[in-house]
C-alpha cells in the first residue's frame, strides 16, 4: 500500500472514532475499535437493539460484516431468508448482501458487530425502513432485495408505532 492509499484510510477512518456513541430509533450503537489489518480498515461496534424495534433493511456496496450476539435473540434477514440467532451464534454479511437486525423480543439485543473493508455510515442503501428514513428504489428484477423487503414488511408490521 502508498503512503498516500494508507493516508486517504486514515483520513476517511475519522468517520468515525473511538468511544463514539450514536443514538438511533432503534437503539445505539458504540464504536469499540477501528483501523487498518491486512491493506483493509475495520470498525467493531457495539450495536444495542431495544425490544420490538428493527434496524432498516439495508445493503453496503463497499463492507462485509460479521455480527456476534452477544445477549438476547435476533432475527436476521439476509438475501431473503429468515436466521434466528442467540447470544454465542454469528452470521457473516457478504457484501452487496441485503440485510437488516431485528428484535422481536422484549427483551435488549446486544450485538458485535465487525465491518470489514470501507467502513462508512454513507454505504448504506436504505431499501426499507420502519422508522420513516429515506429509502432506495429496488429494481423490480432484484430478486433477493424485493423478498427481503417483502419479510421486513411482515416482521415488522407488528413493531410499527399506532396511529390515529
Amino acid at each position: 500500500m502508498t503512503t498516500q492509499n494508507a493516508l486517504q484510510i486514515e483520513s476517511n477512518l475519522k468517520n468515525y472514532y473511538l468511544g463514539e456513541k450514536e443514538k438511533r430509533p432503534w437503539g445505539f450503537f458504540e464504536v469499540l475499535d477501528l483501523g487498518i489489518m491486512d491493506h483493509e480498515e475495520f470498525c467493531e461496534k457495539r450495536i444495542e437493539v431495544l425490544p420490538r424495534k428493527a434496524l432498516s433493511l439495508q445493503r453496503h456496496q463497499l463492507r462485509r460484516e460479521v455480527w456476534n450476539v452477544e445477549c438476547g435473540e435476533l432475527t436476521v434477514i439476509l438475501n431473503g431468508e429468515i436466521h434466528k440467532l442467540c447470544a454465542g451464534e454469528s452470521i457473516y454479511i457478504p457484501l452487496r448482501a441485503v440485510h437488516c437486525m431485528i428484535n422481536l423480543t422484549d427483551e435488549k439485543v446486544i450485538v458485535h458487530e465487525r465491518q470489514t473493508g470501507v467502513c462508512r455510515e454513507e454505504d448504506n442503501d436504505r431499501l426499507s425502513d420502519i422508522n420513516g428514513r429515506d429509502t432506495e428504489e429496488i429494481a423490480l428484477d432484484d430478486e433477493k432485495a424485493m423478498i427481503s423487503r417483502a419479510i421486513y414488511e411482515k416482521l415488522t408490521k407488528s413493531l410499527r408505532p399506532l396511529t390515529f
